[in-house]
């Protein structure tokens, strides 16, 4: 089955699919005068949320503050589904999830550890998606358009956009 065709039939399993088989996001906070950031993230499908280590010491920790809307920009490894996620983005402690996405590629960050003073995460509430899927086939693609081209009341299916909406 095509990715689009997916997308259409389980948007939310096709889309959190994509993202568990890449392991970096763009992370960004709106408002911020600052650009969204590469990040390593970490999805919990039951809840909806993205979860990401940094460091307290970061502009994104300081524009995060108390609580703030996070930006998430997300592109699959062949680049044939992005998204565009938000939702309410906080500070966490939680040793628990901590201990559940550290991993050595976290420890290369902090010298001090899973117990270095300035490791912290940050929850992602997902609230909202937008996803497009586009075909990475150009045969398809000039099919579709060619097809277009003969038959002016064709429009080519070239892409497929939608909103999701996630936490109620």
């Amino acid at each position: 089955m095509s990715l689009r065709q997916s997308l259409r039939d389980d948007p939310r399993t096709t889309l959190f699919d994509q993202i568990d088989a890449t392991s970096t996001s763009m992370l960004g906070i709106e408002g911020s005068t600052r650009p969204p950031q590469p990040m390593t993230h970490h999805l919990t499908r039951e809840t909806a949320e993205l979860w990401f280590l940094t460091s307290r010491q970061t502009d994104l920790v300081r524009d995060v503050g108390l609580g703030a809307r996070g930006v998430v920009v997300f592109v699959n490894d062949d680049h044939s589904l992005h998204a565009a996620l938000t939702g309410a983005i906080v500070q966490s402690a939680d040793a628990g999830h901590i201990d559940a996405i550290w991993s050595p590629a976290a420890a290369a960050w902090f010298p001090g550890g899973r117990d270095d003073l300035d490791l912290i995460a940050l929850r992602l509430t997902l609230q909202d998606a937008q996803v497009w899927v586009s075909s990475r086939s150009s045969l398809r693609t000039g099919m579709e358009l060619l097809r277009s081209a003969l038959d002016s009341a064709h429009e080519p299916d070239l892409s497929t956009h939608m909103l999701l909406e996630f936490n109620g």
